[in-house]
């Protein structure tokens, strides 16, 4: 719990954490304020370029530069699969 991936598949690159044990959120791993990727860091999401920081439940900017948070993409479990998209 509390652990966050960065994944690839087919064009689609996202970020996927469980933040609480059987719930997985998955983000844009693009960062809006510069486009760089962010990277997982400690229940939240962190851009390398400019340290803004992302909550990983929600995405929401938990500090800038950043003024927008990470978008939020579809996520379901299938079995022992984690489904993004």
């Amino acid at each position: 719990m509390g652990k966050a991936v960065k994944v690839e598949k087919d064009g689609l690159q996202a970020v996927v954490g469980q933040p609480t044990e059987g719930t997985f959120k998955a983000f844009s791993p693009v960062c809006p304020h510069e486009g760089c990727v962010v990277n997982p860091a400690n229940k939240s999401y962190v851009c390398p370029c400019h340290s803004s920081t992302f909550d990983m439940t929600t995405g929401d900017v938990q500090g800038g530069p950043a003024t927008s948070g990470l978008a939020e993409y579809p996520v379901s479990v299938q079995g022992d699969r984690i489904i993004v998209g």
